[in-house]
This record gives C-alpha cells, sequence and structure tokens, in this order.
C-alpha cells in the first residue's frame, strides 16, 4: 500500500516515519512525499490534485497490474463495498 501526501512541505520524511511508527504500520505500507512540484503533479495525475490540502479526498486507488483494471475508491467509504471491489480487483484474470 502507498500513502501519498497531500502536504510535501508538512510531511517530511522525518515526520511520516513518526507517523508509521506511533501506529505501528507494518511492512509493506509506504509513505510518499517529495518536492511540491512533483507531488502536485502526480496527484493531477492520479485525479487527486486540489488547490486546497484541506479538499482533498481519501482517494483509494486499487488495482490489478496483470489485468489493467483499477478503481478508484472513497478509502472511508463502506468496509463492505471496499472488500467487494478489492476482491473483485484481486480475481480478475487476464482475456
Amino acid at each position: 500500500m502507498i500513502s501519498l501526501s497531500v502536504d510535501p512541505l508538512v510531511d517530511t520524511p522525518e515526520a511520516l516515519k513518526k507517523f508509521a511508527d506511533r501506529f505501528q504500520v507494518k511492512p509493506g505500507w509506504y509513505f510518499l512525499t517529495g518536492k511540491k512540484e512533483n507531488v502536485d503533479w502526480v496527484l493531477y495525475k492520479l485525479g487527486g490534485y486540489v488547490e486546497d490540502k484541506a479538499q482533498h479526498t481519501n482517494l483509494l486507488i486499487v488495482g490489478n497490474v496483470e489485468t489493467g483494471e483499477w478503481v478508484k475508491l472513497f478509502a472511508m467509504g463502506s468496509p463492505a463495498k471496499l472488500t467487494e471491489a478489492i476482491t473483485k480487483i484481486a480475481a480478475s484474470k487476464k482475456e
């Protein structure tokens, strides 16, 4: 899992490490930040860029690299719907 900062000026690598340590994040969950212009570009390409960082959505992008199938979900949505969508993507087969 990858979490991308929407505020790279505050979310320094050190700050993200403290967050991960505080919540006992397990291996496989990565926290990314970088130069503001680079992070803004990535967010824009993913459809998550907003001018005001307080207006960002909790967007979750789930994909199956083998099939190229990707879906955007609201991370704060119904756990049942999230599970259903993730299971469907994970089970999809390349045609």
